[in-house]
Order: C-alpha cells, then sequence, then structure tokens
C-alpha cells in the first residue's frame, strides 16, 4: 500500500517539476 502511494506521487511530483 505505502508503496503503491510513493510510486504515484513521485510521479506526481515529477510531472510538477518536469513539466
Amino acid at each position: 500500500m505505502l508503496a503503491s502511494i510513493q510510486n504515484i506521487w513521485l510521479r506526481l511530483r515529477c510531472e510538477m517539476n518536469c513539466g
């Protein structure tokens, strides 16, 4: 569960930072 949330969070963070 935690890994799933962390994976989504990292993706959202990359989208905000990268684009």
